[in-house]
């Protein structure tokens, strides 16, 4: 988000989101299941903190989504499954 071209912008950020839905839905994502984030890995922009860069953006920061992730389910009735390779 922080090339000159594009400076932070909310259109562009909006363009390539609705590029990455299409995609999504199309191997079998469910939309609006997958949080998207204006980051800066460059200058650490909403990464950790809210940036005052993108004041158009008002959800969670990266490491927020992140934490809010949820486990799945293991399926701990069924037999043991382990996979084994031969090293001949």
């Amino acid at each position: 988000m922080d090339d000159t071209n594009v400076n932070y912008g909310e259109g562009r950020f909006n363009e390539i989101k609705d590029e990455v839905e299409l995609y999504l839905d199309s191997i079998g994502f469910k939309k609006g299941t997958v949080p998207f984030i204006p980051i800066s890995g460059w200058k650490g922009d909403n990464i950790i903190d809210k940036s005052p860069n993108l004041p158009w953006y008002e959800g969670p920061t990266l490491i927020e989504a992140l934490d809010a992730l949820k486990s799945p389910k293991r399926p701990i009735k069924k037999p043991l499954r382990i996979p084994i390779q031969s090293c001949l």
